[in-house]
C-alpha cells in the first residue's frame, strides 16, 4: 500500500492542493475524484492519472473530523432577525431624514444607518419607503393589535346569572361559568368586574328608622331649618363608649441590648389573657381665632378594676397586700358609680370655664348597663356645682 509521501510525487508542486485525511469511511473514491478535479479547474493535463494511480487508505480514521455545525461558511451566514420596536423605527427615520439631501438618500447612507443599528439594509430600505408612502411620515409597525393571541369575547351576563354564595372568590366564579381562572383575573384586571366587601347591616324597622330621621334632624340648627339646613357645632356633647383590652399579647417584639436577658412572660393560659375593660370619654376640640388649642376634648379613660387584699403569703406579696384585678362583669350600678365618681369629676375639671353655664350632653349607646337619662342618682351629682350635664341615648341600631 502506498505511503502519502509516494502519493505526492504524482502531484506537480506548482499545485497549492492539499491531500486530508478525512476520507469517507464507505471509499467513495468517485466522489473524491470529481471534488480534485474542481480544484484543479483542469489546469493540469495528468492530474486524471495522478488521480487514477492514487490508492487509499481506508483503515486510516480521521484525526479531527469537523462536524457540520462547526463549519465557518455555515455560522457565517447565519442572520440574526432583530425586532425593531417604534422608537427604534422613529430613531432610524430620523437619521435618514437628517442626512438626506432634498428628500433623497446618497449612495451608502443605507449601508452606514444599518451598521449603527445593528440590522439589514434592506429593514433601512423598508422603514424609508413606508415613511415615503404615509402622508405624515409614519414609520410605525403594524404588528399592535395584529399580532398575538386574539381577544376572546365573554359573556359577562354569565356572571349576573351566578348567585351571589358562588361568587366569593375568583376559584368558585370561573368554576360556575367553567372559565379559566387567569381568565377571570383578567376580567377583574382590566375592570369588567370588580372586587366588594360587603357588610352586614342590622335590619331596621320602621320604628328604627324614625327614630333615625329624628335623631338627625335634632342635630340641625334650628334657625337655618328649612331653607338652608346646617348641622350644629357639636361642641358640648360627650361621647362615652366601653372598650375591652388584653392585659397582654401572646406574641409581643422588644429590642433589647446585646447584653441584657430575654424577658420571660407567663401566664395561666395564652388562650384565655386577662382582659380589663375601659371606660372612655371625649368631646370636640376647641380652637381660638389663631388656630390654637385651647381644649384637646380628651375627658379621660377609665378602667374597670378593683382593689382586694391579698388571701395568702408568696413571693410576689404578703397577706392583706392590696392587689388591683379587672372587674369580670360590669352591671348597671357599676357603671352608675363610674359616672358619679369618675367620669362627672373628669368633667367638671377639664371643661372649659366660659362654656360652663350652658347644657352638657353624654351620649352613649343603648347597652343594657347604661343609665337611664332620668336616673336619680346621676341627676342629683350632675347639677352640683352649677353644671347642666344630662344624659343622651343614640336611636337603636345606629352605627357611628
Amino acid at each position: 500500500m502506498a505511503t502519502n509521501e509516494e502519493h505526492q510525487q504524482f502531484i506537480n508542486p506548482d499545485l497549492n492542493l492539499e491531500f486530508s485525511n478525512d476520507l469517507d469511511i464507505d471509499g467513495n473514491i468517485e466522489l473524491q475524484q470529481q471534488n480534485l478535479q474542481e480544484q484543479s479547474n483542469c489546469h493540469i493535463p495528468n492530474l486524471n492519472d495522478a488521480i487514477n494511480n492514487y490508492t487509499f487508505d481506508l483503515n486510516v480514521l480521521p484525526e479531527s473530523p469537523m462536524s457540520v455545525d462547526e463549519s465557518p461558511s455555515r455560522t457565517q451566514n447565519q442572520r440574526i432577525k432583530k425586532e425593531l420596536n417604534n422608537d427604534e423605527r422613529r430613531a432610524i427615520y430620523d437619521m435618514l431624514l437628517e442626512k438626506s439631501v432634498d428628500g433623497k438618500l446618497k449612495r451608502g447612507i443605507t449601508n452606514m444607518v444599518a451598521a449603527t443599528f445593528s440590522v439589514s439594509v434592506r429593514s433601512i430600505q423598508r422603514i424609508w419607503r413606508q415613511a415615503k408612502q404615509t402622508e405624515n411620515g409614519g414609520v410605525s409597525h403594524k404588528k399592535t393589535g395584529n399580532c398575538g393571541r386574539k381577544k376572546v369575547e365573554i359573556d359577562l351576563e354569565l356572571i349576573r346569572s351566578v348567585p351571589l354564595h358562588k361568587r366569593t372568590s375568583l376559584e368558585s366564579l370561573a368554576c360556575s361559568i367553567n372559565m379559566s381562572k387567569n381568565r377571570v383575573f383578567n376580567l377583574l384586571k382590566f375592570g369588567a368586574i370588580r372586587r366588594h366587601s360587603n357588610a352586614i347591616k342590622p335590619f331596621l324597622k320602621e320604628e328604627n328608622m324614625r327614630a333615625r330621621l329624628q335623631f338627625c334632624i335634632s342635630m340641625l340648627n334650628e334657625s337655618s331649618i328649612p331653607h338652608n339646613p346646617i348641622f350644629k357645632e357639636m361642641y358640648n356633647i360627650i361621647h362615652i363608649d366601653e372598650k375591652w383590652f388584653y392585659m397582654t399579647k401572646k406574641s409581643e417584639k422588644y429590642y433589647l441590648l446585646t447584653d441584657e436577658e430575654d424577658p420571660i412572660r407567663s401566664c395561666k393560659s395564652k388562650n384565655f389573657i386577662c382582659k380589663v375593660m375601659f371606660l372612655g370619654a371625649i368631646a370636640r376640640p376647641r380652637f381660638d381665632g389663631q388656630g390654637n388649642e385651647i381644649f384637646d376634648g380628651k375627658i379621660g379613660i377609665f378602667p374597670f378594676v378593683t382593689q382586694e387584699p391579698a388571701r395568702r403569703n408568696s413571693i410576689n406579696r404578703l397577706t392583706g397586700t392590696l392587689e388591683t384585678k379587672p372587674l369580670t362583669s360590669v352591671n348597671r350600678d357599676i357603671m352608675r358609680s363610674y359616672l358619679i365618681e369618675k367620669l362627672l369629676p373628669a368633667i367638671k375639671e377639664k371643661w372649659p370655664r366660659d362654656d360652663m353655664m350652658n347644657p352638657i350632653f353624654i351620649q352613649q349607646d343603648n347597652a343594657r348597663t347604661h343609665v337611664d337619662k332620668n336616673d336619680e342618682a346621676f341627676c342629683e351629682a350632675a347639677r352640683y356645682g352649677g353644671f347642666d350635664i344630662r344624659l343622651m341615648c343614640q336611636p337603636a341600631n345606629i352605627l357611628i
